[in-house]
C-alpha cells in the first residue's frame, strides 16, 4: 500500500475522518479517509500500488447500460455540461482527460466541437475508439500532444482519482492555450448527503476516489499550482439518483424488503426534491484558468 501525503501543504499530519470500504464490488478492506490538520483536506491514508489496482478496477468497470432511458438521461446530462463549457467557449478543440467509453466525446463531436480523447485503461479506450478516431491509451505524461494546443481541457469525475495530482495538472498546463479553459466535475465533501449518509455517500467509492475537495480546499490547491478559478458550480442534475442511492444503502443495505419497497417512492421523490437546495447536491463543477501566462 501507498502512503498519500495532503496535496496542499504535502504534510502527513492528519486527523481520523471517516472509515470506509469497497461497497462496488466488496473487496475486504476498510479503506480510511482523513483529514490534514493544517489544510482541512480529505483524502485517502493510503491506497493499492501497481497490480493491486486490478482487483478493484475489473473490465466491468467500464460497462454501460445502453437503453433508450439511460441514453436519453445521459445525453440530457450532457447537453447541460456543454451549456456549462460554452459560457468560455463556443467551439474548439477539447480534451478529455479519462475520457472512459467516449461517451461524452461522441457528443461533443456531434454538436461541432474537434476532439481528442486521453484514457489509460485498454477497455475502456477500446469502447471509446468505436465512437471517436483520436484516442490515446497510456498516461497523460506519455502523450506527445502539442503544447498550447486545446481551447477546453475537461476531467469529468476523473481529477480525484489521480493519484499525484500535481504532476498531472503540470502536463494540462503545457498543453492547453494561453487562454483555454480547464472544467474539472469532483464531488464536494461538503456536501450534506455525506453528513447524512456517512460511508455510504454515494461519491466515496474507496479505494478509485483518493482526494475530496471542497470549495475551499479547491481553490487553495490550484492557487499553489498556478490556476485560478473563474467559476464554482452545483450542478442539479449530474448524479440525480446519488442521494437516493446513498439513503438506501445506509438504511437497507442489501435487504430489499417491504419495509423497502414501502419507502422506496416517498423516499426517491425526497431525494431529488432536497437537491433543489445546493448544500444537498454532491458534485461541483469548477472551471479554471491559467494564473500566469508564459
Amino acid at each position: 500500500m501507498k502512503k498519500i501525503f495532503c496535496p496542499i501543504c504535502g504534510e502527513g499530519k492528519y486527523e481520523d475522518f471517516l472509515d470506509t470500504r469497497d461497497a462496488r464490488y466488496s473487496q475486504a478492506g476498510v479503506f480510511k479517509l482523513v483529514k490534514c490538520i493544517q489544510c482541512d483536506m480529505v483524502f485517502l491514508a493510503v491506497i493499492p500500488e501497481g497490480d493491486e489496482w486490478k482487483k478493484f478496477y475489473p473490465d466491468d468497470y467500464w460497462a454501460e447500460e445502453d437503453s433508450f432511458f439511460n441514453n436519453f438521461v445521459i445525453n440530457f446530462l450532457l447537453a447541460n455540461f456543454l451549456r456549462l463549457i460554452k459560457k468560455y467557449k463556443k467551439y474548439g478543440s477539447v480534451l478529455d482527460v479519462g475520457c472512459g467509453t467516449g461517451r461524452v466525446l461522441e457528443y461533443l463531436a456531434s454538436k461541432g466541437w474537434r476532439v481528442w480523447g486521453q484514457e489509460i485503461s485498454s477497455v475502456a479506450c477500446r469502447q471509446a475508439e468505436r465512437r471517436i478516431e483520436n484516442v490515446y491509451c497510456g498516461p497523460l505524461k506519455a502523450a506527445t500532444y502539442q503544447e498550447k494546443f486545446f481551447d477546453v481541457i475537461i476531467l469529468n469525475y476523473v481529477f480525484h482519482q489521480m493519484i499525484d495530482l500535481a504532476e498531472e495538472l503540470a502536463q494540462i498546463k503545457k498543453i492547453i492555450k494561453d487562454d483555454g479553459i480547464m472544467v474539472f466535475s469532483i464531488p464536494n465533501v461538503d456536501s450534506r448527503q455525506l453528513t447524512i449518509t456517512q460511508r455510504d455517500w454515494f461519491c466515496i467509492d474507496s479505494p478509485r476516489h483518493i482526494y475530496f475537495f471542497s470549495p475551499k480546499t479547491i481553490k487553495r490547491f490550484f492557487e499553489k499550482e498556478g490556476l485560478e478559478i473563474v467559476d464554482i458550480s452545483f450542478p442539479l442534475f449530474q448524479l440525480p439518483l446519488d442521494f437516493f442511492h446513498g439513503l438506501t444503502a445506509k438504511y437497507f443495505g442489501n435487504k430489499k424488503g417491504t419495509k423497502y419497497w414501502f419507502l422506496f417512492f416517498p423516499l426517491l421523490v425526497f431525494s431529488l426534491l432536497i437537491k433543489v437546495i445546493p448544500a444537498y447536491r454532491s458534485c461541483m463543477t469548477v472551471a479554471c484558468k491559467k494564473q500566469y501566462v508564459e
